[in-house]
């Protein structure tokens, strides 16, 4: 069986409303960052959001694991919308 991408998978989820790093609450309309690991109960699974500013310097090393991704999305109505895969290890 084929896993659904993360990008698939996490549009629509509604994440927490704040930053991991710097705690600034998000704005419906902003740009953010999260990472995802894949279970194989549950699929893919969001794990740490960040805004735009904060993505940049936590973002650059992704693990070896081969479960693991980086999406980008905008966060709207407090969802995520217009996911895109960054980075996916299990490629």
């Amino acid at each position: 069986m084929t896993r659904t991408s993360p990008a698939e998978a996490l549009n629509g989820v509604q994440p927490t409303h704040a930053c991991n790093c710097c705690n600034k609450h998000f704005r419906t309309g902003v740009l953010v960052r999260a990472r995802a690991t894949y279970c194989e109960e549950d699929g893919w699974i969001l794990q740490q959001i960040w805004c735009e500013n904060c993505a940049d310097s936590v973002t650059q090393k992704i693990t070896d694991r081969d479960d693991e991704a980086i999406i980008g999305a905008i966060f709207w109505n407090r969802r995520l919308t217009s996911v895109k895969t960054k980075q996916n290890s299990s490629k």
